[in-house]
């Protein structure tokens, strides 16, 4: 959990990681929030303790507040009726007239620049909760930034606010540039970055109940806190200091005995955990590896199984005449040389990481089947460089390339399976013709449809433009700049390709056109598969089993504008399962914050394999330390709901 911040770790990944079922991984982490909760409680009063009577120094603390809502219930949700109350409180709450239920979460966000955060869960965006939460952490002689929503606290003399709707003086301009940060500095954007990252992190959960909100608020709100206290970092993230305390005052029966810290007396400075960016008191980054790794059999175990894919996928046997009839490679025969095997008959050396991805890693060969294994388990989230540099301790620089190369291997994988399920999906859709009328549903029974879509990545805005008009239209006008500008591509545009309840393929391709999209189409499903798209797609006339959905169509009903229809019509016809892929992939991407289309499509296979690896259990357990017998590279058969290796 706190490796991988600010991704939250929900509790299906729990039960993945450790092979529990879901309900005992789902109370497990509620023990842990309520740990977390606790310890978080501790930093709160101590962070308070030390802003009432700060350190002398030159920069002096700033707190920022703001509030946001999750998971709010729309219109829809309301039945089209009016809300309950105005402004964020508005959106939380069912009408009156169907129960006025709390269905979303109000979280009230208070932070220290440079320092820790906390989130609470209130009821209503009122004076009455933000000056009691303020008061409850902030004290009232910090200088402190807002956006003009607290205009109602008048006992702070330091509480500067900003206008987010300032308008600009200059006639060209509609909003000033001063609407985000004053000219004398005052800004609230630190709030807003943490109500960004909140709400990244909560899109994990799908939905958390409001009588559980104040728990996963706790959690993360902890994690990110940790960073700022070296002994509790390593004492939760199996740091090997020769100290198991915490140097905080603990509340009454949360920990029991007390610990004790044992504190360097040498050091010119008093010691605390906190503030690190205001005062001459310093927070010290933990010189320990904190990886499992770093046990030997733990270690040697995790080589061994790198080992085995390597040998598997990338067969290699030695050329001598025993090999030929029977393989034999003895691992680990080498001294300080993990990827030579020596051969059981001849004992000639074999390099496994010979012309493959891995040729000449200088890392230990452990850390790759390590990351592997933790890749296939957090899907769909992805594991960015920062995140593998934080779990293995390398820099970045290493952690970056050692992605790139596990990305390679993804991509050579991910078109085995591609061909071999157009392969299958040929053979089982050989003379098959979908009716022309009628419910379309008893003749696609046990039969394997297609979906296709397409989708942007990081698209550049008129204002990255500067505001000229853009090169193209449609979905590319957002990936390239103008032309005045040099047209430069910026954003990706991806196209999606999937199998309903199977496999998923991801190309980026340049421009949204027929050229681009037919291309796709043909090298990944045959033309007698049954294929259901958007009205964007009406160019193909080739394919007798495509079928395409009006997603602008009217409705006949003068109540209302658009169509029940335009999602899925009468006859079944649904690109549903393309949209929900699309959803998918912008909600992992975000993770990344943003990617250059010179490494868009192999981030795009890794997300496509770690999604069709589900599909192939005996390469999901050889990659992800399952039993596995030996697989062979592209001996992969890809059917929908079956998948089993070709004998």
């Amino acid at each position: 959990m706190i490796n991988q911040y600010p991704k939250v770790m929900t509790s299906k990944e729990i039960s993945r990681k450790l092979n529990l079922s879901y309900k005992t991984s789902y109370y497990l982490k509620k023990k842990i929030q309520v740990i977390f909760s606790q310890l978080n409680e501790t930093l709160k009063k101590e962070l308070y303790k030390e802003l009432e009577n700060p350190v002398e120094s030159d920069k002096k603390p700033i707190a920022v507040a703001d509030s946001v809502v999750l998971y709010s219930s729309s219109l829809r949700a309301n039945k089209h009726r009016s809300r309950r109350y105005k402004g964020g409180s508005a959106s939380i709450y069912l009408s009156n007239s169907i129960g006025g239920e709390q269905k979303g979460t109000l979280v009230h966000t208070v932070g220290i620049n440079g320092g820790m955060t906390f989130y609470k869960s209130i009821p209503l965006n009122n004076s009455h909760y933000l000056e009691k939460d303020l008061e409850e952490k902030i004290p009232k002689n910090v200088t402190l930034y807002t956006d003009e929503g607290y205009t109602f606290i008048w006992d702070r003399p330091n509480h500067k606010m900003v206008n987010h709707s300032l308008k600009s003086k200059d006639p060209r301009y509609n909003m000033s540039r001063e609407r985000w940060c004053t000219k004398e500095g005052v800004s609230s954007n630190g709030a807003e970055a943490r109500n960004n990252i909140l709400k990244q992190s909560f899109r994990s959960y799908g939905y958390v109940s409001p009588k559980w909100s104040q728990l996963y608020l706790n959690e993360i709100s902890f994690l990110g806190n940790v960073r700022f206290s070296s002994e509790l970092r390593n004492l939760l993230s199996l740091g090997e200091d020769d100290f198991c305390g915490l140097d905080i005052p603990l509340l009454e029966g949360l920990l029991s005995p007390k610990p004790t810290l044992k504190h360097n007396h040498n050091s010119p400075y008093p010691y605390s955990p906190f503030l690190p960016k205001f005062s001459i008191r310093t927070y010290t980054k933990p010189n320990h590896n904190l990886s499992p790794l770093e046990n030997e059999h733990i270690r040697k175990e995790y080589t061994l199984r790198t080992l085995n894919i390597l040998s598997t996928i990338y067969q290699k046997t030695c050329n001598c005449p025993n090999s030929s009839k029977e393989p034999k490679l003895n691992f680990l025969k080498v001294k300080g040389r993990e990827s030579i095997a020596r051969c059981g008959h001849c004992q000639n050396q074999i390099s496994l990481t010979a012309n493959t991805p891995f040729q000449n890693i200088k890392l230990p060969l452990a850390y790759l089947s390590y990351i592997i294994q933790d890749q296939i388990l957090q899907y769909p989230k992805v594991m960015t460089s920062r995140e593998i540099s934080r779990k293995l301790s390398i820099p970045y620089k290493t952690a970056f390339y050692l992605k790139k190369r596990i990305q390679v291997m993804y991509t050579q994988l991910n078109e085995t399976l591609k061909t071999q399920l157009y392969k299958e999906l040929e053979e089982k859709t050989k003379d098959f013709i979908l009716p022309k009328e009628g419910d379309l549903k008893k003749a696609l029974k046990n039969q394997p449809v297609a979906v296709a879509d397409s989708v942007v990545l990081y698209s550049s805005s008129i204002r990255a433009n500067k505001h000229r008009s853009r090169r193209y239209k449609g979905g590319t006008a957002s990936i390239y700049l103008s032309n005045s500008l040099g047209g430069e591509q910026k954003g990706t545009l991806v196209h999606t390709v999937g199998i309903n309840g199977g496999m998923t393929f991801y190309k980026s391709i340049p421009l949204n056109n027929q050229h681009y999209l037919e291309k796709d189409l043909n090298e990944k499903i045959p033309k007698s598969v049954t294929l259901f798209t958007d009205e964007g797609y009406n160019f193909l006339w080739d394919r007798p089993n495509h079928r395409s959905v009006n997603h602008s169509k009217k409705s006949n009903d003068a109540r209302y504008n658009l169509s029940r229809e335009r999602w899925v019509t009468k006859e079944g016809v649904s690109s549903n399962g393309a949209e929900a892929r699309n959803n998918l992939l912008k909600q992992s991407f975000r993770s990344y914050g943003f990617l250059s289309c010179k490494w868009g499509q192999l981030a795009l296979d890794e997300i496509s394999f770690l999604g069709n690896v589900r599909f192939v259990p005996e390469l999901k357990n050889l990659l992800s330390l399952g039993d596995s017998r030996n697989v062979g590279f592209g001996d992969y058969h890809c059917s929908k709901g079956t998948y089993h290796l070709l004998t």
